[in-house]
């Protein structure tokens, strides 16, 4: 889905969604609520030492949406693959390895995701004059058949595809190409996260797999499902206000948590689909920090060691905290305990991605979406932790036509467009969000989209993943402070990635 510029909710979405928290009229403009819900008697409220206020903006709230259709992405992705430089494959196939082969050549269409992703199969088939066949198989597998092929000098596929938290054991096996190298491949156009390929290059030519709409769907993305009707016993306000004014932080949502497991009855203020390493590693991402920053000279190198980074690091404990009512540890989470007591409303809050959001729409309890918040006010936007699950986009170094891998990863990258991302969004229209501001959410999130440079590589590089990621969760964990394990790994991180560029 385009920005929020570009999309409205219409009457019939307005007709479609269960309305709970928005007036919508029928024109398109939506109007934001002033977040004034009170408590009935005996409700736990903030008190004045606990509360947050809010400045009312209310009269810069009122924005009028274009609907985007799923029949508009189609075109606009069709506009896009005119862009590429494209070339005749004389019918001739291209091969895809990947864990979810449905992702690039569905074997049905069921739903408007599995249709888009038909769509676009289509589309850069006609392009190109070619075919998209898959080979399914778990990433370990991938790996050992493209290793013995590597081995022996015999082809295995063209693309390769597995999630991005196993990129880097390819990487280190040297069985993958550097995308850079790859002809009428550009991976500063359009269709490609900038600030993603930042954080998945290292600096320089060092790319391994491209990152954009193509691999990075929205249902890849963290966020914050909230009980409304539990947010409303405390008087927590309208959050989704509190998210446009861009001031719901991570204070205002353990506030919200620790009145919310005050209740009686084993209420939990905080729950998670993710285990307690995604848990931190969202919510350090959502900080706006990074394990590594790019450098003066181009390259990236460990960055954990300011100040900053420490004291995200010291509120991210308070999460853990016994007040704060999360359902698990900084050890453990119990993910699926978590996911049930969110559906059955004993939680006022669940850490997940937005694919997740299919789970709940039976849920009888009202809830909502929304970004996972920032550390504070002064942060300039919302962060969305990319799940590791999400796929790679990237080419064997035993491919021999690296003029075509590039042509179509190209194509494959502008066909995608918009075309999955309005589906989804079309998909939760129709069967899942109960309100508007869910969608307005949605986009802040993908707006925000993040990856981190130990996301990708650590499962190839033991120092990355006990130096940067080890070092964050154990920080987390009491066992010492940031800064000493930035002092610790630092120079040993970053001479291993300079050995990237």
């Amino acid at each position: 889905m385009p920005d929020s510029n570009k999309r409205a909710v219409s009457a019939l979405i307005a007709a479609i969604l269960v309305l709970s928290s928005a007036a919508l009229p029928g024109c398109g403009v939506i109007i934001i609520n002033d977040g004034s819900e009170t408590s009935a008697p005996g409700q736990t409220t903030f008190d004045e030492t606990t509360a947050i206020t809010v400045a009312d903006t209310t009269d810069a709230k009122t924005t009028t949406y274009k609907l985007i259709t799923t029949g508009d992405a189609k075109t606009d992705a069709k506009a896009a693959l005119d862009k590429i430089i494209a070339r005749d494959f004389g019918g001739v196939s291209v091969f895809v390895a990947s864990t979810i082969p449905e992702l690039f050549a569905p074997t049905s269409v069921e739903s408007d995701i599995s249709e888009a992703r038909y769509t676009r199969q289509k589309l850069v088939e006609a392009k190109l004059n070619t075919t998209i066949l898959t080979i399914g198989g778990t990433s370990d597998e991938i790996f050992e058949n493209l290793r013995v092929a590597e081995k022996a000098g015999t082809y295995y596929a063209d693309i390769i595809s597995v999630p991005l938290s196993q990129l880097g054991k390819f990487i280190a096996a040297g069985l993958l190409l550097r995308v850079n190298s790859l002809p009428f491949l550009d991976i500063s156009a359009e269709w490609f996260d900038a600030g993603c390929m930042t954080q998945a290059t290292a600096g320089h030519n060092s790319a391994y797999t491209v990152l954009g709409d193509v691999n990075i769907e929205p249902g890849n993305l963290y966020s914050v499902f909230w009980n409304k009707n539990l947010a409303a016993s405390v008087s927590a306000g309208n959050l989704y206000k509190l998210t446009y004014n861009g001031v719901w932080t991570w204070d205002y949502m353990l506030t919200c948590a620790r009145a919310i497991a005050d209740i009686d009855g084993g209420v939990y203020g905080l729950t998670s689909s993710a285990d307690a390493e995604t848990f931190i590693t969202a919510f350090y991402t959502s900080s706006g920090e990074r394990l590594f920053a790019t450098g003066p000279d181009g390259a990236l190198s460990a960055s954990f060691g300011t100040d900053r980074a420490g004291a995200v690091v010291d509120k991210l404990k308070k999460f853990f905290a016994a007040d704060a009512g999360l359902l698990g540890t900084s050890n453990e989470i119990p993910v699926s305990q978590g996911i049930t007591d969110f559906y059955t409303g004993n939680s006022g809050f669940i850490v997940t991605t937005l694919g997740t959001a299919e789970w709940f729409k039976n849920m009888k309890p009202n809830w909502g979406i929304l970004p996972m918040p920032k550390y504070d006010e002064a942060q300039e936007k919302y962060f969305a932790q990319i799940e590791r699950g999400a796929l790679s986009a990237s080419v064997p170094s035993s491919n021999a036509n690296i003029e075509a891998a590039g042509i179509f990863i190209s194509a494959l990258s502008a066909a995608t467009g918009n075309t999955i991302t309005d589906a989804f969004y079309t998909h939760l229209i129709k069967h899942v969000i109960r309100d508007n501001d869910s969608l307005n959410m949605m986009d802040i999130i993908r707006g925000g989209r993040t990856i981190g440079f130990a996301d990708i590589f650590a499962s190839g590089y033991a120092v990355i993943e006990t130096g940067a990621a080890g070092s964050l969760y154990n920080a987390v964990r009491g066992k010492a402070s940031l800064g000493y394990y930035y002092r610790y790994y630092s120079k040993t991180l970053n001479s291993q990635v300079r050995k990237f560029t």
